[in-house]
């Protein structure tokens, strides 16, 4: 069975950059559909980032054993953002994700802005 690789990623809005990340392996993508399922539903591929609230990170913490706990921080203003990992480039190197979690956040934050003046 294949195992896909995501990453976590606390970003912190004061600092405008991912603050802390972890990649973990996932073995069920059904079973991470179930904790995120309100998010995905145009995205079955998980192509797209997704802002997610503690009781999906909790889900995600118990279900596929991560340990992320951007909470420990204590820094007041973080977002948890998840991400499929990318592939490497031809290069080696792995890609640098912080500037697509920085545009997931702009999104979001333009978002509640839209909702305040509803």
């Amino acid at each position: 069975m294949s195992q896909d690789s995501f990453i976590l990623s606390a970003f912190d809005l004061n600092l405008w950059c991912s603050v802390l990340e972890t990649r973990f392996t996932v073995d069920d993508l059904a079973a991470l559909q179930a904790i995120i399922d309100a998010d995905i539903d145009g995205d079955p591929d998980f192509i797209g980032f997704y802002s997610i609230d503690p009781g999906e990170l909790n889900g995600i913490n118990q279900r596929f054993k991560v340990g992320f706990d951007p909470a420990s921080l204590n820094l007041p203003e973080i977002e948890v953002w998840l991400g499929r990992e990318r592939k490497p480039l031809t290069t080696g190197r792995p890609l640098s994700r912080s500037h697509q979690f920085r545009a997931a956040a702009d999104d979001n934050a333009d978002q509640r802005v839209l909702n305040r003046a509803s």
